[in-house]
């Protein structure tokens, strides 16, 4: 197939709220980053951004394809997943040259990943389907639909969340927020908060090794237009840290706010779609932490451009 015609080029934005920018605006997002810089080159001249992906997409591989319904993007919501992103995408997918996607941690569920009663072996096996094979279907739907041999298709990973030097206060809260209440009594036990650490540690490993993974399953099939590009977060950019890239709370404990540009607008909306007092409504009013601020959306930036030398 041949080149875009004579619109504009295309860069395109599928996933979750990593790639939406949860709590950023939209100069901020590395999505846009990205965009400015690419649009200046000879090959993606005036390129274009059309941002699909949105806080809480789950891939949707493995699931019933729920209807669509209208929900602000910075409010977490399931759907469209991001296969249903890539399905409805309406403009003409020859001229889209730049495909940036993510997806995966809302079908694992990130309380899974930080509650202390889940299993090891039960995460693994979690990543591995969504990560790894539902990700192959979706990059097998996104390399079909947008076919052209001058797109190229970035797959971008996850990070750990919480690491050995989070503050622990701040941590209960975190995982107060996903209905973990029994957070302080597991901290206080000689193992708690370390088996925390090492699930999140376990979920930024093996979730990159298997979208690395199924970004090498599926090359072969589309002239290899693919390429994974890891955060390039370490243990030292999780929550509550010195050196943190992600969003936290605002104020001292017990927390009552978000501290991200976009706390005001989810505290007036998130009743709209959540009852009041339901853990999904804290979750939803305090969206933004654990996703990356200004300088995490910056570092990812700086990742993806290294895959365009």
């Amino acid at each position: 197939m041949g080149g875009g015609g004579a619109n504009p080029p295309v860069m395109l934005v599928l996933g979750d709220s990593v790639l939406w920018g949860q709590g950023l605006q939209p100069w901020n997002k590395f999505s846009e980053l990205v965009r400015d810089q690419l649009k200046y080159r000879p090959e993606y001249a005036g390129l274009t951004l059309d941002v699909r992906a949105r806080s809480g997409a789950i891939i949707g591989a493995s699931s019933g394809a729920a209807p669509p319904r209208y929900v602000p993007s910075e409010v977490p919501w399931s759907y469209p997943s991001v296969i249903q992103q890539c399905d409805g995408y309406p403009g003409n997918p020859d001229e889209v040259r730049v495909v940036l996607l993510d997806g995966g941690i809302n079908d694992v569920s990130v309380k899974t990943i930080v509650d202390p009663a889940t299993k090891p072996a039960d995460l693994s096996a979690l990543v591995e389907r969504y990560c790894h094979v539902d990700m192959v279907t979706l990059l097998n739907r996104v390399t079909g639909k947008f076919s052209n041999p001058a797109c190229r298709i970035i797959v971008t990973g996850y990070y750990q969340i919480l690491s050995a030097a989070s503050s622990p206060a701040p941590t209960v809260s975190f995982l107060e927020l996903f209905g973990i209440t029994t957070a302080s009594t597991i901290f206080s036990t000689a193992t708690g908060f370390s088996n925390v650490v090492a699930l999140s540690e376990l979920f930024w490993k093996e979730s990159d090794r298997a979208l690395a993974q199924a970004v090498k399953d599926v090359n072969p099939n589309c002239g290899n237009r693919i390429t994974f590009v890891p955060s390039g977060f370490t243990a030292a950019n999780s929550l509550f840290q010195a050196g943190s890239l992600l969003w936290i709370f605002s104020g001292t404990p017990p927390f009552v706010d978000a501290a991200d540009d976009f706390k005001d607008f989810r505290a007036q909306v998130c009743s709209n779609y959540y009852a009041d007092g339901t853990v999904p409504c804290a979750t939803c009013r305090f969206a933004s932490v654990g996703h990356p601020t200004a300088n995490g959306a910056i570092q990812y930036y700086q990742q993806i451009m290294q895959a365009f030398p």
